[in-house]
């Protein structure tokens, strides 16, 4: 099928092309893998390569309860306790099966993720933490991450992540309108319990302390986002972090006024926030993504380690644990477990295959760069045989340009999942739209 036949495909099965969110990978062929499979696909990985990089990443899965902007497979927790519990034994008995085998590995970063690791109890956390750590080594230039909920974060939780080397929390604030997270069914914690927990986190000593804010979030307006940003200002985290809504956009403000010019409302608030409040005095603007967020540096941080990344230069393996976490070899082999109890023998579901993994990797790259030299000593061959027509008919319609440093997506944003689908062959266009549009119905 040619990229004419693919478009006239794609306009008649999704009329409305904007703002299609990717999932490229719960839709693919599943094939039941067995642990051992796995373990011995890192052992010749291990072998066969001189400079090892390899990024650790743990998932929790579990919330206390979904937020309705969330577009990730969470698990809302019904007994708190006993499914923690257990998830915590069956993570350290995994991780058991691979601590020899890394023995020598240093790993670049640990991140710990998706949803809520908060949720995690004191003595959950030191019993996780201390196996880690105990048995499996970190590079010290690189950042120990993890991600928590102000409302299930405190002083003796701080004191444990700070115990066991992490060094960079991230607070997902969202907001601090009580009546915008009441209606996103989210907690609601004050600016003065949060700047509490910031201001502890610095006195013993984390290097990088980050708050998310979410800007578009139902009903907000200009006046109660510059508020939110102002409360950040007055806080002073390390770093800010700013992502508008991209689930269900038709409930933004934002986007009911007027849906063709979303994003350009968006980009023209961003650049209000950076105008009209007073952040700029503190903090200095440090990244910009066309998939609508930016960050926020203060300018009195402390020297900054290397911040966990997965993006078109990123060139690592990618170690993750966890239920539903998704693996990589390089771009050679990569994973999605799926059962994750100790009585299923931790089998795991094949993710993907060599055009699916460059495919993946072009619509990482699509939010940034595809830097050519680490993009075509990867996979150069198979780009020139399989992708090379998608991606002069793009050049050509001048969605994306093409020099000899980068490929860069340039076209609008709203577009910019639609036209990574002409990426894909017709099997796996097929297997998307039924699976993004009609089983997840």
């Amino acid at each position: 099928m040619n990229i004419k036949q693919k478009i006239y495909l794609l306009d008649k099965l999704l009329p409305n092309k904007e703002n299609i969110l990717l999932d490229y990978v719960s839709f693919n062929n599943k094939n039941i893998v067995s642990i051992n499979n796995i373990y011995w696909k890192w052992k010749k990985y291990l072998e066969n390569n001189n400079d090892i990089k390899i990024k650790f990443y743990l998932h929790i899965p579990f919330c206390s309860r979904i937020c309705k902007y969330c577009m990730y497979n969470t698990i809302e927790i019904k007994n708190n306790n006993n499914d923690i519990d257990n998830y915590v034994d069956d993570l350290i008995y995994y991780l058991e099966k691979f601590k020899y085998l890394f023995s020598k590995v240093k790993f670049k970063w640990i991140y710990i993720w998706w949803w809520t690791p908060s949720l995690l109890s004191e003595k959950q956390m030191e019993k996780l933490f201390w196996y880690i750590y105990s048995n499996f080594n970190f590079d010290s230039n690189y950042y120990k991450t993890i991600e928590l909920n102000p409302s299930t974060t405190n002083f003796q939780k701080l004191n444990i992540l700070k115990k066991y080397w992490f060094d960079r929390i991230s607070l997902w604030v969202q907001s601090f309108n009580k009546k915008t997270l009441d209606i996103e069914n989210r907690t609601y914690i004050s600016s003065k319990r949060i700047k509490e927990l910031v201001l502890y986190a610095k006195v013993i000593w984390f290097e990088d302390i980050n708050l998310d804010i979410i800007v578009g979030l139902n009903n907000e307006w200009r006046a109660e986002i510059f508020n939110n940003i102002n409360k950040l200002y007055e806080i002073e985290p390390y770093t800010i972090t700013v992502y508008t809504i991209l689930k269900d956009m038709e409930r933004s403000i934002f986007y009911k006024k007027d849906k063709n010019s979303f994003y350009k409302e968006i980009n023209k608030l961003y650049q209000e926030i950076i105008e009209k409040t007073n952040i700029t005095k503190k903090y200095d603007k440090n990244d910009w993504s066309n998939i609508l967020w930016f960050s926020l540096d203060y300018k009195n941080k402390p020297k900054l380690k290397i911040l966990y990344d997965a993006h078109s230069e990123d060139t690592y393996s990618l170690f993750w644990v966890g239920y539903k976490a998704y693996w990589n070899i390089w771009w050679i082999w990569s994973y999605e477990m799926k059962n994750f109890k100790k009585e299923n023998y931790f089998h795991f579901f094949e993710a993907t295959t060599k055009e699916l993994e460059i495919y993946r990797y072009i619509l990482q790259s699509f939010q940034f760069r595809i830097y050519k030299k680490d993009f075509f000593n990867k996979f150069w061959y198979d780009f020139e045989k399989r992708f090379l027509d998608v991606f002069k008919f793009l050049e050509e319609i001048k969605i994306i340009v093409n020099n000899e440093e980068y490929i860069e997506y340039i076209g609008d944003e709203k577009y910019i999942w639609y036209y990574g689908l002409l990426f894909l062959d017709i099997k796996n266009l097929l297997r998307f739209i039924k699976y993004r549009f009609y089983e997840k119905k």
